[in-house]
């Protein structure tokens, strides 16, 4: 459940940042608007594929202990 959720998740996050990305091309004509809030969106986005990363990486045991202390720091 949690990875199913993950997954719904960075889907979000992508299509609302690139839109973001968009809008903001469109609002000021720059590409790249160095924001910290687009910073801290990419680190998020960077760490929900992490996550997804480890979770199809591991087995068993192992990956249900570290998919679970990865979804806290994330949390």
């Amino acid at each position: 459940m949690s990875q199913s959720s993950v997954i719904v998740g960075l889907a979000t996050i992508i299509v609302g940042t690139v839109l973001g990305f968009v809008w903001v091309d469109r609002l000021q004509g720059t590409v790249w608007y160095f924001d910290p809030k687009y910073v801290v969106t990419l680190l998020v986005l960077l760490l929900y594929a992490a996550y997804l990363w480890l979770a199809r990486r591991l087995r068993g045991a192992e990956r249900a202990h570290r998919s679970c202390a990865f979804s806290i720091l994330l949390w």
